[in-house]
């Protein structure tokens, strides 16, 4: 059985490319073009680990964590995060909110497969 793995992101050129860069790994992808839309995707659906963008015009990466990991039936999924923007307060602050590691934009497809195998290992 794959694993499921759960995309939020706010550019749906992103998700595009990562969606087919993942399949091709062989993950079970579910899809959310922002914070909001990745909360409700959890109300409804199991996931095993959920890659996170840090800046979304709906709700900040940073407050959807937050919410995860202060949900009892979702703390226990870890979370990366990812970012364009080198910001060592907001990387601090997502490890100290309980992400699982953070994925520095743009990556390519070795990093991702590697970050994510790394988790399920």
């Amino acid at each position: 059985m794959s694993k499921r793995i759960l995309f939020i992101d706010d550019e749906p050129t992103v998700l595009l490319v990562s969606e087919l860069i993942l399949r091709s790994l062989g993950y079970d992808i579910i899809t959310a073009d922002g914070g909001t839309r990745g909360i409700e995707v959890l109300k409804t659906e199991n996931v095993d680990l959920i890659l996170l963008d840090l800046m979304m015009p709906d709700i900040h990466g940073l407050d959807v964590l937050k919410s995860i990991k202060e949900n009892e039936e979702l703390k226990n999924i870890p979370v990366i995060m990812q970012t364009g923007i080198k910001d060592n307060h907001d990387i601090d602050m997502a490890y100290k909110l309980g992400a699982s590691g953070v994925l520095i934009k743009p990556y390519n497809k070795e990093d991702l497969k590697n970050a994510i195998e790394a988790h399920f290992k």
